[in-house]
């Protein structure tokens, strides 16, 4: 009986160890065939017995390969339940490559959810073995699925940073396809960035070297940037690259219609811009909801002068981008505020742990123990002093850039003051404003680092106010003494406010004085730009100061004008 039951037992030892190769022959089939063929993967998972998964390993590997295969065939999971296995398992054993590809796929499916925070968490985490893994596929899509979430949250220079990255992990992996397609999102980054040359040469490159490589999505991208880029670089090339553009991507779902409308609403060929915005739908078919949709929807449709419809879109796009972008920089400062703590958290981790074991030691290592704990709180306390340099360094620069902008203020406000045609109202406006830089410089120069900043949030809306009373004043003033020139504007839809600007401008003054007037050139340039529409005005067209001084005259002398 003894021999029979040591028998029966050998043979179920053997029988197991079998099958266990034969569970992982299977699992290493799927792996084979899951970049390629993801839905056979998937079929072979599937089959495959859950009873036979024995073994703590076994287990793990399924449930990575399992979810890995379905997202591949764009089944989300919004539930870790699936890849629990393999995030215990492989948290304290298997190679860097399961790691780092367990810890992305539970990222992706946090992101999945909706949660960007936990999603970045667990792909910072798995960015911890990309110096020890061997799948560079993994590893680019990794820093593709970071740039994403950078991307979403405006941080564009991290964006360019992990698109890149994500480019040269696909180029050491052979799959040029997707290392195009980071090279297109690396150009887009740069874009925004106001980076031209680096986005130029990124699509040039693409377009010399890979092209035959490049698949249809890509090419589109391709296409779209390089529009956004003529029409910052180059204008007379948008109608080539437009025509190409057409030409050569036939399927309406893989066409950036956004850019298309927009080029052809900023040629002011509105029926093809309409024409290409009413085929947005065909590749965002959720696209009443998409904020690039309702914000070109709205511009064209001014244009066409369909004003109802332009303010639903406008409404609809400030509702949904409103939301949006609270959720984003909120996520943005998470994101900062959760690494600063998971830091803190790991270091009194340790300390904890070197504590419990060196208290059943000798008073040698209970020193060393000591030593230990000091360094990490000298650490803390360098990062804390770090930060608030930085901060420091940071409010210091903002207050003397904001110095020198009102210094320039009232500069232009003083020599406006010796233009006998202002009006007494437009006077005391002035005085005004010159009265609130005044005080903001003598915060500047008499008070701390913290009393200019609150006294800055404190009167930057007075100091606006007192704006709009100024230019308003202007155009009224102007109006009693050149009623041609202001009805004539007026005549063209400039409402009072953009009318009075149009006055400084008659007056003589520059757009720079005009635009530090204002509070700045960037909001000055898109108030300018508003105007030169309405007035019917194109970027090839003269200055508009020397436009509106030579209208002034021509309006006073009886002459009609005609817009250039």
């Amino acid at each position: 009986m003894i021999k029979a039951a040591v028998t029966v037992l050998v043979l179920c030892a053997v029988l197991s160890c079998s099958d266990d190769t034969a569970v992982m022959a299977e699992l290493d089939r799927a792996e084979a065939v899951m970049e390629e063929y993801p839905d056979s993967a998937l079929a072979l998972l599937d089959t495959l017995d859950r009873g036979r998964l024995t073994t703590r390993e076994a287990r793990a590997r399924h449930s990575l390969l399992y979810s890995q295969a379905l997202d591949k065939n764009w089944i989300e999971l919004t539930s870790d339940s699936v890849i629990s296995p393999a995030v215990k398992y492989y948290k304290k054993h298997g190679s860097p490559d399961y790691r780092l590809k367990t810890q992305y796929y539970l990222g992706c499916i946090f992101r999945n959810a909706g949660d960007r925070e936990e999603a970045m968490e667990h792909f910072v985490e798995a960015e911890r073995y990309v110096d020890r893994a061997t799948d560079w596929q993994a590893v680019g899509r990794l820093y593709s699925a970071k740039r994403t979430i950078y991307f979403d949250i405006y941080d564009f220079e991290k964006s360019y940073r992990d698109a890149l990255l994500s480019a040269e992990y696909y180029s050491k992996s052979g799959d040029i396809p997707l290392m195009v397609k980071a090279m297109t999102n690396a150009a887009y980054c740069a874009y925004f960035l106001d980076n031209y040359k680096t986005a130029d040469s990124l699509l040039n490159e693409v377009r010399d070297k890979y092209w035959d490589a490049a698949s249809i999505t890509n090419k589109s991208t391709y296409f779209s940037s390089s529009l956004y880029m003529a029409v910052k670089t180059d204008s007379s090339a948008v109608k080539r690259i437009l025509n190409e553009y057409l030409q050569t991507i036939t399927d309406p779902e893989e066409m950036d219609w956004s850019a298309v409308a927009n080029i052809y609403r900023m040629s002011g060929n509105l029926d093809s811009a309409l024409w290409a915005l009413e085929r947005y739908p065909l590749a965002y078919p959720d696209y009443e909801n998409e904020p690039q949709y309702l914000l070109l929807s709205s511009l064209i449709y001014e244009d066409l002068k369909q004003y109802d419809k332009a303010y639903a879109s406008l409404k609809k796009y400030s509702d949904i981008v409103g939301d949006e972008d609270i959720d984003k920089f909120e996520a943005d400062t998470k994101f900062i505020e959760e690494r600063y703590a998971h830091e803190n958290a790991a270091i009194r981790h340790r300390n904890t742990v070197v504590m419990i074991v060196f208290g059943t030691v000798t008073a040698l290592l209970m020193a060393a123990l000591t030593i230990n704990s000091l360094r990490n709180r000298i650490k803390i306390a360098r990062l804390r002093a770090e930060q608030e340099r930085l901060e420091a360094e940071r409010k210091l620069q903002y207050l003397e850039n904001f110095n020198k902008k009102l210094l320039q203020e009232k500069d232009t406000l003083t020599e406006m003051l010796s233009n006998s045609s202002l009006s007494d109202n437009a006077r005391q406006s002035v005085n005004d404003m010159i009265t609130t830089v005044t005080g903001l410089l003598s915060a500047k120069a008499s008070g701390t680092d913290s009393d200019v900043i609150n006294i800055v949030n404190q009167k930057m809306e007075q100091l606006a106010e007192n704006r709009n009373r100024f230019v308003l004043s202007v155009m009224l003033s102007y109006a009693a003494a050149h009623p041609l020139f202001t009805a004539a504007l007026k005549e063209r839809g400039l409402s009072d406010w953009e009318t009075g600007y149009c006055c400084l401008y008659a007056m003589g003054l520059r757009g720079k004085d005009i635009g530090n007037l204002m509070g700045g050139s960037h909001s000055h340039h898109n108030r300018a730009s508003v105007i030169r529409s309405k007035l019917g005005l194109t970027g090839h067209d003269t200055n508009l100061g020397r436009w509106l001084l030579k209208f002034a005259k021509e309006t006073e002398n009886g002459g009609q004008h005609t817009a250039i």
